[in-house]
């Protein structure tokens, strides 16, 4: 089958899908399921105090995980900031979406980024090795499984790069953050800023994590 017969039928599977909406607003799962997908941003690394002033950095318990989407509904529906360059388009798309289809989108995304992406230049990128090194071990170990398959050189320098760069960004803002919704914040604030309720931000932000580890598991 060729691309443009792929293409045309995914579109119609979303069609069917989400029969309410437009072409615009489901255009970004298909981005997502032909491999495209939208790097990190960590100039936000805020987080709440527990009970002993300490920062909430990682949800241990069922009641972290509501006290801290609790507080994360209204942080991200009062946030003012603008995307970083990499994000720009991403928040483009997500400000067309119906809220809950961009909660969707937003949790895979941030799954799929890390997984398909991140996780493999993990070792390369927190040892500050140069992209000859990575192309050189790292590529051997293929996500795919597939011995024949051999990533565009550039893309994958470019892509490297745009790691590197997250990764000393998390480390110099917030370091000790291991909340996934982190490195998305200002898509995710573009979609609840459409919300005036805060428990139904809330719920919007649980759907998010939902996808967001129901993607990192498969």
């Amino acid at each position: 089958m060729s691309e443009d017969r792929e293409e045309n039928l995914m579109m119609e599977i979303l069609r069917r899908a989400y029969p309410e909406r437009t072409d615009k607003q489901i255009l970004p799962f298909a981005l997502i399921y032909a491999g495209v997908l939208w790097g990190r941003d960590y100039r936000f690394g805020e987080v709440p105090r527990d009970a002993a002033g300490r920062p909430v950095n990682i949800c241990s318990k069922d009641e972290d995980y509501r006290n801290y989407l609790s507080w994360l509904a209204d942080y991200l529906y009062h946030l003012k900031a603008e995307p970083n360059e990499e994000q720009a388009g991403l928040s483009k798309w997500v400000a067309r979406m119906v809220p809950q289809d961009a909660m969707i989108f937003l949790g895979m995304n941030t799954a799929l980024y890390f997984t398909n992406i991140a996780m493999w230049m993990k070792r390369w990128v927190e040892d500050d090795s140069p992209f000859s090194e990575y192309w050189q071990e790292g590529i051997l170990e293929d996500p795919f499984d597939d011995p024949e398959y051999i990533p565009d050189r550039e893309d994958t320098r470019k892509e490297y790069e745009r790691v590197k760069e997250e990764h000393k960004e998390h480390k110099k803002h917030c370091p000790d953050v291991c909340h996934a919704d982190v490195a998305y914040r200002i898509p995710l604030s573009v979609a609840l800023k459409k919300v005036e309720s805060k428990k139904e931000r809330e719920k919007l932000l649980d759907i998010y994590y939902r996808n967001f580890n129901d993607y990192l598991d498969k």
